[in-house]
């Protein structure tokens, strides 16, 4: 695995599951190297999950999209779990003349700067709330992801966003906990990333304040143990943990049983 863990900063197998890796997106390798892990697919990868929204996979060149690798290369189900629905709730929480503000740019044609100034309020509500927004309000998406467990025929997984670390760490933090992966474990992984993606974070960083997104980046950059244990109180409390949140957002009991089955060790 090391050959194709140097194109993905935070390629890893998911802590305590069987079968789930989890990385940044795989566009940050080169054509060769992306050629290597999909066409080649010397991790025996079957199924890609890739989580980020339209915009984000848009300037992807052709040459790295698995269709360019035909049939031996992985099937790919994009869901952006950002959804629209996840987009309102932020956009309800804002004050009306911050709104109007934002209209103002963007029917001035500066699209760039309406949502920079959006991005950072999400920022400034602090990667908690996008967590919880995610879980809260995107569960017709999240069902889509999980179902792709359901099936052993799609093992394995590979999930992605961006960076691996916060829609990835979601879904990766889920489905451990459905698996019973001990609480300790699950933090510890995912707090890895913030080590992991440091190749990264410097531009991640860079294209959010070119877009108007601030400066004020600390917080959204990092993945401490504490921000993962407040959102897995979150999924107890509301919904009596992710078991309860499955079945809350559609999953049947032979689905979810059958995601444990093929997750578990």
């Amino acid at each position: 695995m090391a050959t194709v863990a140097e194109p993905l900063p935070n390629l890893r197998p998911a802590a305590g599951l069987t079968g789930v890796f989890r990385s940044s997106a795989p566009q940050s390798a080169d054509d060769a190297q992306w050629a290597a892990l999909f066409a080649e697919n010397e991790l025996g990868i079957k199924t890609v999950v890739d989580l980020r929204s339209t915009r984000e996979i848009s300037p992807v060149p052709p040459s790295r999209e698995l269709s360019a690798f035909g049939a031996g290369s992985p099937a790919r189900l994009h869901v952006n779990v950002v959804s629209w629905a996840v987009v309102l709730s932020f956009w309800s929480a804002l004050a009306f003349a911050t709104k109007l503000h934002i209209l103002w740019l963007a029917l001035t044609c500066r699209m760039r700067r309406a949502w920079g100034m959006f991005f950072a309020t999400m920022v400034r509500r602090g990667l908690l709330a996008l967590y919880v927004a995610i879980v809260d309000r995107a569960g017709p998406e999240i069902a889509r992801v999980l179902r792709v467990f359901a099936e052993p025929a799609n093992f394995p997984v590979l999930v992605h966003c961006s960076v691996g670390k916060d829609r990835t760490g979601v879904v990766a933090a889920l489905l451990a906990e459905l698996a019973g992966v001990p609480r300790a474990t699950t933090v510890a992984d995912y707090s890895k990333s913030e080590s992991l993606i440091a190749p990264l974070l410097q531009s991640v960083g860079d294209r959010i304040r070119h877009s108007g997104g601030g400066d004020d980046l600390n917080d959204y950059l990092q993945s401490p143990p504490a921000l993962l244990e407040a959102f897995l109180s979150h999924l107890d409390e509301r919904y009596g943990g992710a078991r309860g949140y499955a079945r809350f957002i559609g999953l049947q009991s032979h689905e979810i049983d059958a995601i444990v089955a093929n997750i578990s060790p």
